[in-house]
């Protein structure tokens, strides 16, 4: 099984390759605080998303915390 972050550090990837990454870690930041609001946002629209490629990154958004782990991993220099 994997780890609930492997879906967020994807997602960071494929934000980073599109040249996302600095709008994108902006735009969490800025919504920083509401974090709780927006994983209940994306519970309530679990159900349209089960069965697609982004169910997994959707489950982990899902929880406030997936919002932070989001933020940190595009906010790390590699």
């Amino acid at each position: 099984m994997s780890s609930p972050e492997e879906p967020l550090v994807s997602l960071a990837a494929l934000l980073e390759r599109a040249g996302l990454r600095t709008p994108t870690l902006l735009m969490l930041e800025v919504f920083g605080p509401i974090d709780v609001l927006s994983s209940n946002l994306v519970r309530f629209g679990m159900p349209f998303v089960r069965g697609t490629r982004i169910e997994a990154v959707a489950t982990a958004l899902g929880e406030p915390d997936g919002w932070g782990e989001l933020r940190q991993l595009l906010a790390r220099d590699d």
